[in-house]
């Protein structure tokens, strides 16, 4: 009987450390669906580790749009990372819907050091939703890829 105790409580310490060991290792890989004829770049000459200059380009002739909202990936073995923000996941952004102009494009400035902070090198994609009238948010995004040295 004694022997069954221990060899219950063995089972249940590894069991439980376990559970522990995999809610550490618990990632935050980031989802990407690209939206089609849609692309985002960095404006030569205007990324810092705290922003940067994105155009959107969009060639899709549907009638999306696109808000402030963002988020900043990092790319780490081979896979995409979303960053954790510093202010606690306390976001709010403001509800605004751009278009694109007559050149198919969209330019706005983008300062991400009051949600991520400076950010340190590595490799990272900025990350925008893309939506419409029609489907409003079905999670398509655009992304344009960088490099902080």
């Amino acid at each position: 009987m004694r022997k069954r105790v221990i060899v219950i409580c063995g089972v249940l310490i590894v069991c439980i450390i376990g559970i522990v060991v995999m809610s550490l290792l618990k990632t935050n890989e980031a989802e990407f669906n690209p939206a089609d004829n849609v692309t985002m770049e960095i404006v030569d000459g205007t990324l810092t580790n705290t922003g940067a200059t994105i155009v959107i380009t969009d060639l899709s002739g549907e009638d999306n749009t696109y808000g402030e909202d963002y988020r900043i990936d990092r790319l780490e073995n081979g896979k995409w990372y979303e960053l954790e923000d510093i202010v606690d996941g306390n976001v709010g952004w403001h509800m605004i819907g751009y278009k694109i102009n007559d050149g198919n494009e969209l330019r706005m400035d983008v300062n991400w050091e009051w949600l991520y902070g400076p950010l340190e090198s590595g490799k990272y994609r900025i990350v925008k939703s893309v939506s419409n009238t029609k489907r409003l948010y079905d999670g398509r995004h655009v992304a344009a890829e960088f490099t902080i040295e």
